[in-house]
């Protein structure tokens, strides 16, 4: 998240570079960021009804790439007590 006050507009990501594996905490400020940036675009006038819905849909994606790693966790713990079907 954008931190110390800045506005999203005043705060740029760190670059990433595409031919290369991407840490996950470079990789979660960047969304972190557009999240920031999305949200401030809901605050803002003068958009039509589909500009909102196509942030909302912006906003909801981007939380759930954020969430991808507790997702992994609950998939992991769920398959690992999910008995099998040559289970005793």
């Amino acid at each position: 998240m954008v931190s110390s006050g800045m506005s999203p507009a005043e705060y740029a990501p760190p670059p990433i570079d595409p031919s290369s594996p991407i840490p996950w905490n470079l990789l979660r400020e960047h969304l972190n960021f557009q999240l920031d940036r999305a949200r401030a675009g809901l605050e803002s006038i003068g958009k039509t009804e589909s500009d909102y819905n196509v942030l909302r849909g912006e906003i909801r994606t981007l939380k759930n790439l954020l969430d991808l790693p507790n997702q992994a966790a609950r998939k992991a713990s769920i398959t690992r007590f999910t008995p099998t079907a040559d289970a005793p």
